[in-house]
């Protein structure tokens, strides 16, 4: 998970934990939640190049988490991986995400953002408990599908007529274009 920390202030902050708090609220059990734990620091870079668990922790780790300060004006990076184990799969119709951070400045928990993942099936909840990552945007900011080409053949249409073909002599969609219809159609 990729974390960036910004210290406005004019002293030295320090951010001693981080956790991902992550709850089930679909279940029939009331309040249903389990802690991950931040265990490494990753290169983002060497992460998202290795689709195999076990290649990107052998090739992107950088060290263990640890708790770390951050000087006045002033912000600090990191890509975290949480881990917690699994027993069983935990099937379910939401799943909810709290990050959570503990700094300098204030006792307790502090949330920092949260975000939903929908329709869990245990194809997905294997996956997952595999390494697999799912992308989704925090709660409040808006979905990819304020982002479509509006028709989707809008350039297409916007073409001046009798203008040469392009390089294959037929129309295809982007990857942008592709990637939009997908996240549309899901």
């Amino acid at each position: 998970m990729p974390i960036q920390v910004v210290n406005s202030g004019a002293r030295i902050g320090r951010i001693l934990k981080y956790r991902l708090k992550v709850s089930y609220p679909s279940l029939h059990i009331d309040n249903a939640y389990e802690i991950f734990e931040p265990v490494w620091v990753v290169d983002r870079r060497l992460f998202a190049a290795s689709a195999d668990r076990s290649e990107w922790l052998k090739n992107a780790v950088v060290g263990d988490w640890a708790p770390f300060s951050i000087l006045p004006k002033d912000s600090v990076e990191q890509h975290i991986v949480f881990e917690q184990r699994w027993d069983y799969p935990v099937v379910t119709k939401e799943i909810a995400f709290t990050l959570q951070q503990a700094h300098d400045g204030r006792t307790g928990w502090v949330d920092v953002g949260s975000w939903k993942l929908f329709e869990i099936d245990a194809e997905m909840f294997a996956q997952l408990a595999h390494g697999a990552s799912y992308s989704t945007s925090p709660d409040g900011v808006p979905d990819y599908d304020d982002l479509q080409i509006n028709p989707v053949d809008l350039h297409r249409l916007l073409k001046p007529a009798g203008s040469p073909p392009g390089p294959d002599s037929e129309v295809k969609e982007s990857r942008v274009v592709r990637f939009l219809k997908i996240l549309r159609d899901r």
